[in-house]
This record gives structure tokens, sequence and C-alpha cells, in this order.
């Protein structure tokens, strides 16, 4: 795009930014991320879910779940259509079905094609960036807890934690693919964000998926890591901000380059009814120092009734990191001839 009158131009080219996950987080991150018209925006969504609505139509009509997918289609609409849309389409109809699910399981069947039903959605609701399953293939996410047991499906995993497992490894079963502009997203992208989100259901699992990683390693596109507001159980009170870390670096097998923290804490009165109901609590950055370039600490936590990031300020957020990072070498100066 370029910029100005006369003789000099100002030429900017957008940041590509690729956003991994799943869950409402990712959808929080993408409501905050497409207010900035500089960004290219490209969403690649977990499709290892395995509770509710998604995997009852995934396993009746073999699609991958619609859930998470349509959730960021939903994020990535116009701020104007929201209230709208999301009314419609999250309603729940017969079988407990959202009607957002249905819509996406009836454009797959008149296109025959998952990834062309979702670009279609896409084009319908004026989504500003797109949004690819992580593989095009079914799997089920597994994980080897540290009493030596397994336990198979995504939601088995959560509830594991809450319970006071840890995780001792995390798998799929069977190994599937990546989707091929999944990578190609990966491989052309100027910065990737994961997170936030459930950290070893949504954050972790994508990356499971035979080629991520490979190409991960393969790009120079600084990666940013939105740590989650609170841990998710019994099983992770003993993870602070240096444990995350090191977990989510096993499994890029990369550098992380930046990681985001949230200094903000509500009412105390909806920590203790996270904690009472959950087991879940505040991550600790007690052991991070202030002049440590690693770690972004801002207030992030959202007004409201649930643990949720201000999708504004992390979008604002994560658009300063990203200029910081790629964004310098996205402006050049010509004299127009």
């Amino acid at each position: 795009m370029q910029i100005g009158n006369g003789m000099e131009q100002v030429s900017v080219r957008k940041i590509k930014i690729v956003t991994i996950g799943g869950g409402t987080g990712q959808s929080t991150l993408l409501v905050g991320l497409k207010q900035n018209p500089w960004l290219d925006i490209s969403a690649l969504v977990t499709p290892y879910d395995s509770g509710g609505s998604s995997v009852k139509l995934r396993d009746r009509f073999g699609i991958l779940p619609p859930g998470d997918i349509f959730r960021c289609i939903l994020a990535l609409a116009p701020e104007k259509d929201q209230p709208t849309l999301r009314n419609i389409f999250k309603r729940r109809l017969a079988y407990n079905h959202t009607l957002g699910n249905i819509f996406l399981l009836g454009a797959q069947a008149i296109y025959s094609d998952y990834q062309k039903a979702i670009n279609e959605i896409c084009k319908t609701f004026s989504a500003n960036g797109q949004v690819f399953p992580v593989s095009l293939e079914r799997s089920n996410l597994c994980a080897e807890l540290d009493d030596g047991t397994y336990v198979k499906q995504e939601t088995d995993i959560d509830q594991a934690i809450r319970n006071g497992r840890d995780i001792v490894r995390l798998f799929l079963d069977p190994v599937v693919d990546a989707h091929k502009q999944a990578l190609k997203a990966i491989r052309e992208a100027d910065l990737i964000c994961l997170g936030p989100g459930s950290f070893y259901t949504s954050v972790l699992a994508p990356l499971l998926t035979r080629g991520i990683q490979d190409a991960l390693k393969a790009t120079n596109a600084p990666i940013i890591f939105v740590m989650n507001l609170l841990t998710e159980g019994l099983g992770m009170t003993n993870y602070d901000c240096w444990k995350f870390y090191n977990t989510l670096s096993q499994y890029t097998g990369r550098r992380i380059n930046r990681i985001v923290v949230n200094s903000l804490m509500p009412k105390k009165s909806l920590l203790q009814k996270y904690k009472t109901k959950e087991n879940k609590s505040p991550v600790s950055v007690a052991n991070i120092s202030t002049d440590n370039k690693l770690f972004e600490i801002a207030p992030l936590w959202a007004k409201g009734r649930y643990a949720r990031h201000d999708p504004g300020k992390l979008g604002d957020l994560i658009s300063a990191i990203a200029y910081d990072l790629v964004g310098k070498g996205r402006i050049s100066i010509s004299d127009g001839r």
C-alpha cells in the first residue's frame, strides 16, 4: 500500500501474523488484532476438540469439529456486525447444536470441501483474515499422566489436570499431517502468536501435528506466547511463567521471542470463585526480573464475571510488539518515479 502525494511516496506492507490455538482465547485475540488495518491475519485452529456439539457432529457426519473454527470466523467479522452474528449463530438448536456449527456443516455439504466451506463463510461474514484448521484429518489428543496412566480425548486431559495430574507427554493418535495451507501460512508469516488458551489442549495440541514443528523451526518469524491468566487445575499448581516457557519450548523446538503476561488482578471474590470451583489460580510472575526483555507484563484482565483477556488491550499490545520485532522493515520511502 502506498501513501502520499507528489514525488515522495511511503510504501507500507502489512505484517503477516499467524495465530495458532483454539477455544475462546484465540477468538479473543482475533477480536483485538482485527482492529489493526496493518495486520494480515491467518488463524490456525486446533481440530482436536472432543466436547459438546462439535464432537457430536464429528462423530455423526465425519467432519472436523467446527466449534473453534466458527468462533474464529465470528471473531474476525466486522465489529458492527458482532452483536447480531453472535446472537444468531451462537444460539443452540435441537440436540444442543449451535446454529454456527450447523451452518458450517451445511456449507461443507454444498462445497464438498471443508476449507472451501470455511473460505466462503469468511467471505459471507466479511472476515478480516483467513481461518485454517491445523489439519484436515481426524485424530485424538492423548496424554500420559504423572501416575503412569493415559487419557484419550481433550476433555479428559482437562479434567485430569483439574484433579491434580500433571502431563508427562502429549501426543496424537493417530499422528496426522498438517494442512498444506496452514504450513504455507507459517512459511509466509512475519510473526507467529501462540495462545492464549488452555495450555495443553489449545496451545500445545496443534504443535503436535506432523509438519508444524518443522515449519516453526524453518521460519525466521519471531514467536510470541500469550500466557494464560490462570493455571488450569491442581495439576498446574507449580506452573509459574518459567514452567510454561520451558514446556512450550519443548513443543515448538525453537526459541520463544516474547512472552505476554497479565499484571492486573480482578476482585478477590472472582479469584476465589475460580480457586474453589475449578482449582485455578493466577500464573505467578514472582520470578520475573523487571528488566527481563523476554516478558511483556501489562494489565490485560477484562472487566466482567469471567477470566478473559481484554481484546482491545491485548490486540494493541501484540500490534506494538509486532512493530518492534518486525514492523520497521515494512516501511520504505521512494521518490515516486
